[in-house]
């Protein structure tokens, strides 16, 4: 997570919906390699939302070239997709740590 991801994130014109999941993939983001992998699942938690408002919340942010989402297969599964948020600033080069109980806590996937 960067909070430049965040502030980013909240000043993007967007309802409330597109506006919470943009958030939760802001919340994610590593902020070394830029890439998160929340499930649906978890971002239906993080954000209060139905899966199908979650799903056509993605949608929504992909079409408007917001996020870019890539879909990945592992053997014979699908995994969590991957997204990369779509700004244009570079991450800082000294990560903000992060307490052991926040990782604890987190509930994004690695």
């Amino acid at each position: 997570m960067s909070i430049n991801d965040t502030a980013w994130a909240y000043t993007v014109d967007l309802i409330a919906s597109p506006k919470a999941v943009l958030l939760a993939l802001a919340f994610c983001r590593n902020g070394k390699t830029g890439r998160c992998f929340p499930s649906q699942q978890e971002l239906v938690a993080m954000t209060g939302l139905s899966p199908a408002t979650v799903r056509r919340s993605l949608g929504d942010l992909v079409e408007a070239k917001l996020i870019t989402r890539t879909k990945t297969v592992k053997g014979r599964y699908r995994s969590n997709d991957e997204y990369q948020l779509n700004h244009d600033y570079e991450p800082a080069e000294v990560p903000v740590t992060m307490s052991a109980a926040h990782h604890a806590t987190k509930r994004c996937s690695p």
